[in-house]
């Protein structure tokens, strides 16, 4: 780090906006002040509803498949697979499978 005084590096710091931090493993850690995911918060439900598609390709996120045999197991290539899912994380407000699999499993989803 240069030589600047630390109030110009807090104030230069100040101006990035807050955003959620991840350890090494990607879980949610939270930052004060940053946007925690609604469905992190406890609020029941998905943020917006999966399309009939989205529930099927969240059918197999709780399987050992990659997105590649899940993309052959449902006639799609894989980046309409990656497509699919990351829909689904953006709905459920998670940045995991792990997540999305334990929040769907807690809506009865799967």
């Amino acid at each position: 780090m240069d030589d600047r005084p630390a109030a110009a590096i807090v104030r230069a710091v100040s101006g990035v906006p807050a955003g959620p931090a991840w350890s090494e493993t990607l879980s949610f850690r939270g930052v004060e002040g940053a946007a925690v995911p609604a469905i992190l918060q406890g609020q029941a439900g998905i943020l917006e509803p999966l399309t009939e598609r989205e529930r099927e390709i969240l059918c197999y996120l709780p399987t050992h498949l990659t997105l590649r045999q899940i993309g052959m197991a449902v006639y799609l290539s894989t980046n309409t697979v990656k497509t699919h899912v990351k829909a689904i994380y953006r709905k459920m407000g998670v940045f995991s499978r792990h997540d999305a699999v334990t929040i769907a499993r807690s809506h009865g989803l799967i």
